[in-house]
């Protein structure tokens, strides 16, 4: 093993307070940016995580015409919707490798009246999607595939609402059921989905919960059923994104192990993801938590 291979770490001698940053959740950042363009008027999100995805995602944006301006030094992006309208009629749109993309785009476009163009990574055609096609092709939405059915590429759109009501399988992926309530919200028609599976139902949560932040609600109305009325319109905001908790976690674990407070800025108890359990774990073991900001000192 030659000396490049060894990462040395030194010891803290004398511990101190930790008051830091995470970058961004990127489940939080793509769920903002798509329901932003989706609203009406011009949102700032704030605590972007720049990644292959949101970048992705971002240039979709802009493709299909969206005003949006990117400042990544400020991890902040404002991006100006117009009630659910798409600006292009007609685009073409690449989403790389990005699932999160790639899915509520998908669901975006094909409850569109306009005719979109979609392609992707080689890896990304391998990636399921049938799910999620075959519930957009029943509501309405005309597909053409260029190469295998149920896979990228494909041209998407001339929605004309033919089933208001249809079943998806999250077990393969549950940005499926995420994607279709997303574009839900701006049905002319009441939406009903039944779901089928169990994966991935945290995420389920925190997509119904970001539409409730930006004024769209959906209703579980029996288990594993959601109904989303229409008439909602989704409304622009200065957008926080929560920063990645799993990261956070690894700085609130130096609490108990070096004896010191320890604030993630923006980390908040009501925070829209799972890992913000480990917290409550900490406060279980004896650390006390302090109210700072909308933030969590751990002491």
């Amino acid at each position: 093993m030659s000396n490049s291979d060894i990462y040395e770490i030194r010891k803290v001698e004398i511990p101190h307070d930790i008051i830091t940053e995470v970058p961004g959740s990127k489940s939080v950042t793509n769920r903002a940016l798509l329901i932003a363009a989706m609203a009406q008027g011009t949102s700032v999100i704030k605590g972007v995580l720049f990644s292959d995805d949101s970048r992705h995602f971002m240039q979709a944006l802009y493709d299909l015409g969206f005003p949006i301006h990117i400042d990544e030094e400020n991890a902040t992006v404002t991006i100006e919707g117009f009630g659910g309208e798409i600006p292009n009629e007609e685009a073409e749109v690449y989403v790389g490798s990005a699932g999160t993309a790639a899915r509520f785009l998908t669901a975006f476009l094909g409850l569109s009246k306009g005719r979109y163009r979609m392609t992707c990574s080689e890896q990304m055609k391998k990636r399921p999607m049938k799910e999620l096609l075959v519930a957009l092709e029943q509501m309405g939405s005309e597909i053409t595939y260029e190469e295998e059915p149920y896979c990228f590429p494909f041209t998407i759109g001339n929605f004309e609402c033919k089933k208001s009501k249809v079943v998806i399988d999250v077990d393969k992926s549950s940005q499926f059921l995420s994607a279709l309530l997303i574009a839900a919200g701006l049905s002319q028609k009441d939406i009903t989905i039944r779901l089928e599976g169990t994966h991935g139902m945290a995420y389920i949560d925190m997509t119904c919960r970001m539409m409730e932040q930006f004024g769209v609600h959906t209703e579980k109305t029996s288990a594993g059923t959601f109904l989303t009325k229409s008439g909602q319109t989704y409304q622009a905001l200065d957008y926080q994104v929560e920063p990645d908790v799993s990261a956070a976690c690894y700085f609130y674990a130096l609490c108990p192990l070096l004896g010191i407070p320890v604030l993630v800025n923006h980390v908040h108890f009501d925070s829209l993801q799972g890992d913000v359990a480990f917290i409550r774990i900490l406060e279980q073991m004896g650390w006390k938590m302090y109210r700072v900001w909308s933030t969590e000192w751990i002491n």
